[in-house]
């Protein structure tokens, strides 16, 4: 199989990231490909918005064969047959009959598996029978430790093409990297801006000045120059153009020692909560919000209990994530338990809440969406 050409040379190629903190926008993703130059989507089942990301590439007009799809299997679909049938749900929801890359999430599993390590093995043997039937061009992992990946290259024929972890000048595993380098594995950046909160370092926002740049764009060169595809999200328009471009500057040698000699004290993604999340039963997509009206069919708020009664949990659970959204009061963790425990109520009183709190607050100005 042909070597897959961003592995080999990230420059080549802009990564657009799609996960469901801060929303996905229709718009952003089209744009993105159309007026941009991205050709690299990652995503995740997770995440809740294959569906999405499948419209606005039919939109963008972009052939399907010059888009690279990237997505994830997450860790409660492990497993030989349900890895497969996460496989093949991933492919429907973005209409496509092969993957460029699948990645498993997380190494953790559900806490109910007695023999994790098996799992993990049986699971990652089954995307290389994916790869050997040409179903996905690339394999990789997420989130992996050198003990997580030590698992998997025990027991594998094909080792992990890509190990994507958060990467920033402030979260920078460099012996994680070393450990990847070393065994052909490529290290791929998420969260390339620490979500925003690196933005304003005194010492980015200084080389930025220097450069007559933005800090984000300092930031995904810094990914550029440590040869880390990185993977910028956003929603903004002027924003998604500035992420890819990136290509017409170069830090200097001690812009790049003043960058890596941050202090690692910046972490986004809290690995001691996410064995909670593997065992939390919430759907897909319960953090996602700003999906554009057009793709949510809603009624009115104020629709009786009568004019709800065919409804599912998952849409009525729909309806009160987004009021939960626009209220922003709650912890992200406190919003999970809410809707954890809103799944536990019957359809009948379930229906009878959502009419109350529905008709009570104002209808939000944009969509949200709760996905199964």
């Amino acid at each position: 199989m042909k070597p897959v050409r961003w592995i080999s040379t990230p420059r080549e190629i802009d990564v657009f990231g799609t996960s469901h903190d801060g929303g996905y926008s229709h718009d952003a993703v089209v744009y993105a490909l159309k007026d941009c130059g991205y050709r690299h989507i990652d995503t995740a089942k997770r995440y809740g918005c294959e569906r999405y990301i499948a419209q606005a590439v039919k939109a963008s007009g972009v052939p399907r064969q010059e888009v690279f799809l990237a997505t994830k299997c997450w860790p409660t679909d492990y497993g030989a047959t349900t890895t497969r049938e996460a496989f093949s749900g991933s492919c429907q929801r973005l209409a496509v009959d092969y993957l460029d890359m699948y990645l498993l999430h997380w190494p953790e599993v559900s806490s109910g598996v007695k023999d994790k390590k098996k799992l993990l093995q049986e699971t990652w043997r089954t995307l290389e029978v994916l790869l050997d039937e040409e179903r996905v061009k690339a394999i990789g992992v997420s989130n992996f430790l050198e003990r997580h990946l030590e698992i998997i290259l025990e027991e594998c024929s094909v080792t992990p093409h890509v190990n994507q972890c958060e990467f920033h000048p402030f979260n920078n595993p460099k012996m994680l990297r070393q450990f990847c380098a070393d065994r052909n594995i490529q290290f791929e950046g998420y969260s390339p801006l620490a979500k925003g909160l690196a933005l304003r370092d005194p010492g980015v926002v200084a080389i930025a000045e220097a450069h007559g740049r933005s800090p984000a764009q300092v930031l995904v060169r810094w990914s550029v120059q440590s040869n880390v595809p990185s993977i910028p999200k956003s929603t903004k328009l002027e924003c998604v153009r500035a992420n890819s471009q990136v290509y017409d500057f170069i830090l200097t040698q001690e812009e790049m020692m003043t960058l890596n000699s941050m202090t690692q004290t910046l972490t986004c993604v809290d690995r001691n909560s996410m064995q909670m999340k593997i065992d939390n039963p919430l759907p897909d997509g319960y953090k996602l919000n700003a999906i554009p009206d057009a793709f949510i069919a809603r009624p009115s708020p104020a629709a009786t209990t009568a004019e709800r009664g065919g409804q599912s949990h998952c849409y009525l659970l729909q309806e009160l994530n987004g009021w939960l959204l626009c209220l922003g009061k709650y912890s992200q963790l406190f919003h999970a338990l809410i809707i954890q425990e809103l799944l536990k109520t019957p359809l009948d009183s379930l229906q009878v809440i959502c009419c109350v709190i529905l008709t009570k607050m104002p209808m939000p100005k944009t969509g949200h969406i709760f996905t199964s």
